[in-house]
């Protein structure tokens, strides 16, 4: 809030340009120490505060001491409470005036600049060490990134590389287990064909064996078996004889 507009709040408890000159110069003072920590949440809140001595008591608690009764209204004004408040308004005004060129003296003493330049080299180192340790931690992290990208396309490949490796073994294995099948068939057939020929070859053995003549279902062109007109030529020649 500027100066002139405290001012023109402050008018109906002040009938003096003394009063008017120090609430000029305390509101240029707590402008001037707003920065401070312990003043600038009761500045800023005291500036809503319907009280105008509770402003001044919570602007400096240390310096002004304020009893209830000498609270003032400063949204419903009137002449009386006025031109009684007056001087005390006045004194108040002194007394927070005075309070803040000592908080202003004390802030510029060699003393305070000592503690405040120690206090700012420690600040500075603090956040060297914190944006030191910031770009550590940025430079680790982009490493990990990239070594995380690099195992990850990696993995990507060895993957798309078992895909294919199991794709090219179950052809494989199709292409096998189909020769194994036909192997198996043709052995079958072979195993059957040498049966049925060792059959073959039992019967005629058991037919020569009785002296029979073997079927004509199954006629064999073999000279160890005699055909029936040579037998009955033999039977022929030994009844003659």
């Amino acid at each position: 809030m500027p100066a002139s507009d405290y001012s023109i709040r402050m008018m109906p408890y002040i009938n003096t340009t003394h009063s008017m000159h120090l609430v000029q110069q305390l509101c240029r003072c707590a402008v001037l120490t707003t920065c401070t920590p312990r003043l600038r949440p009761y500045l800023m809140r005291s500036l809503r505060l319907p009280k105008a001595n509770h402003l001044l008591s919570l602007l400096f608690p240390t310096v002004i001491d304020v009893d209830d009764e000498d609270e003032i209204d400063m949204y419903t004004p009137s002449v009386e409470t006025s031109d009684h408040h007056g001087n005390d308004v006045q004194i108040l005004l002194e007394k927070s005036l005075h309070g803040l060129r000592r908080l202003m003296a004390e802030r510029l003493t060699p003393a305070a600049l000592d503690r405040l330049d120690s206090r700012n080299c420690r600040h500075r180192q603090l956040i060297t060490r914190k944006v030191e340790d910031y770009f550590a931690a940025r430079q680790r992290i982009a490493y990990l990134q990239h070594q995380s990208s690099s195992l990850t396309n990696d993995v990507t490949i060895r993957q798309q590389t078992v895909k294919d490796m199991k794709r090219r073994l179950s052809k494989e294995t199709a292409r096998s287990e189909r020769i194994r099948r036909s192997q198996t068939k043709e052995s079958n057939d072979i195993k059957l064909v040498i049966a049925r020929a060792n059959q073959r070859i039992q019967c005629h053995l058991r037919h020569e064996r009785r002296g029979t003549v073997p079927s004509k279902k199954h006629p064999i062109n073999n000279s160890c078996y005699v055909s029936i007109s040579k037998r009955r030529e033999a039977l022929r020649g030994s009844r003659e004889e």
